[in-house]
């Protein structure tokens, strides 16, 4: 679902200019005018289709990770939740980039859609977009419509011509080179990618705006029709047609406040509403319609692939071999994790099995005044009263507010959880603070019981350091 991107990094950039799978070069380009040989102004790396472009304070990404998930060869296939998890831990694992922070400012979302007839016949019905009509781009291997505005471009075109497959394989996809309203989505990292609720906003918008673009058919004939309707279904489908009748602000002193205009434009939506009713009526908008639905349950499937397993408790990606596909191939694999059960609620059902280790004494104090986790002293105010540990709230609230202590905590994760969601990662995040607290109890039990069973001669208690027996939770007493 995900083509396209252009991010912004700022983290690990020493770890990554170092990284031995990739080499900085700086490329030279021949000027056109005078045919000199010049440098180009920075760096630049290139892995699998993927181009890092070194600026010094930041490295730039940009590319396919589509392309990049199929080894730099093509992007005509499936690339859905799975892929993306995929692809990002590569990015993660192999590039060294921290893909919570690597900041999006273009991204290309869309389909690969197989269907029963050449693409350039959808393609001859695009007409026209939000007061925009559609470019036409063609060649050897190249049938492209694109439609540009502002903030976005929709972009058409036949993916198996341009990769000279022998399906019938239309593209449609959104490049969006300002990212407002993708960050309104909440997607603003490339990990943000991960969660499939952000891909189903995604998905939203595509159709949104598929909706938006007026498509016709002109192999459809129109005979049962008045002769003014046939005029207007001949003419409508020429989207300068539209152009030329559509009423401009700059035109009329006032703008949008202006009689005239305000009278102009109500006449020019009536006309293409009536446009709209002529291509119903004579079953010229069917191609539309199919199209439509194949965007839609094809967006779906990319997206419900591994949905249900993502929404109930998801564990980062895990890479394995498959037998059936070749010891060189790798495959994803998303696995659930055991339901979380709470630090308190944990503490107090071992306290109720091993009054050894979880005696009241030791671990059910008073904490109504603790506002410091034990573990990493930062404030907790933020959470529940009566919190020993930074929990999820708490990770939660330091990612929104406090960018220096996020990145502090983010380094407790492991490499193998780079590429996760951050509703994992944050959990993670979490475990790792409470295993560090009680590990070191299980451990110097472990120890302390260890020596405690081994045969002897006079009783080893006494050698045992009191400050040990005290981390174990065991006194002279429950020995």
């Amino acid at each position: 679902m995900i083509d396209g991107i252009k991010a912004i990094l700022t983290d690990n950039l020493e770890e990554i200019r170092n990284n031995p799978l990739i080499d900085f070069e700086i490329p030279a380009k021949i000027s056109v005018q005078t045919g000199e040989l010049k440098n180009q102004d920075f760096p630049v790396a290139k892995y699998k289709g993927l181009f890092l472009i070194d600026k010094g304070s930041c490295i730039v990404v940009k590319g396919s990770i589509h392309v990049m998930n199929n080894d730099g060869k093509h992007n005509y296939n499936k690339f859905g939740l799975s892929e993306i998890h995929l692809a990002l831990y590569e990015m993660a694992n192999n590039l060294k980039i921290v893909t919570n922070f690597a900041k999006l400012k273009n991204i290309e979302f869309g389909v690969n859609l197989l269907i029963d007839y050449e693409p350039r016949l959808f393609l001859n019905s695009l007409i026209f977009h939000k007061g925009k009509g559609f470019t036409f781009q063609t060649g050897r291997n190249m049938q492209f419509r694109e439609c540009s505005h502002s903030q976005f471009y929709i972009k058409v075109y036949d993916k198996g011509l341009q990769n000279g497959l022998n399906q019938f394989i239309l593209r449609f996809e959104l490049k969006f080179i300002k990212m407002e309203k993708i960050n309104g989505f909440g997607i603003k990292y490339l990990s943000d990618l991960l969660n499939p609720q952000n891909l189903k906003k995604l998905r939203t918008e595509l159709l949104r705006i598929y909706n938006e673009i007026l498509i016709g058919d002109l192999s459809v004939v129109p005979e049962k029709l008045l002769e003014k309707d046939k005029i207007l279904f001949a003419n409508g489908h020429n989207g300068n047609y539209w152009d030329t009748r559509l009423p401009r602000t700059k035109n009329f002193e006032g703008g949008e406040t202006s009689k005239i205009y305000r009278r102009k434009i109500r006449a020019y939506s009536r006309e293409m509403n009536k446009f709209k009713d002529i291509l119903n009526e004579t079953g010229a908008d069917n191609r539309k319609i199919l199209i439509r639905e194949l965007i839609e349950s094809e967006s779906d499937n990319l997206i419900s692939k591994t949905i249900n397993i993502l929404d109930q408790s998801p564990k980062c990606l895990e890479l394995t071999v498959s037998e059936t596909l070749g010891a060189t191939q790798e495959m994803s694999r998303i696995d659930q994790v055991e339901d979380l059960i709470t630090v308190e609620d944990k503490e107090k059902e071992l306290s109720r099995n091993d009054t050894l280790l979880y005696s009241g004494k030791n671990t059910h104090t008073d904490n109504s005044s603790i506002n410091e986790c034990i573990v990493t002293e930062l404030d907790i105010s933020m959470q529940k009263p009566g919190s020993r540990f930074l929990c999820t709230d708490g990770i939660k609230f330091y990612k929104e507010n406090n960018p220096e202590i996020w990145l502090m905590l983010w380094k407790r994760l492991s490499s193998n959880w780079h590429g996760c969601v951050e509703e994992v990662q944050i959990q993670e995040i979490h475990h790792s603070i409470r295993n560090e607290y009680f590990n070191k109890i299980h451990n110097t039990r472990r120890s302390i019981n260890k020596i405690m069973n081994d045969p002897a001669l006079f009783n080893q208690l006494y050698l045992i350091h009191p400050d040990k027996l005290e981390i174990a939770g065991l006194t002279c007493k429950t020995l």
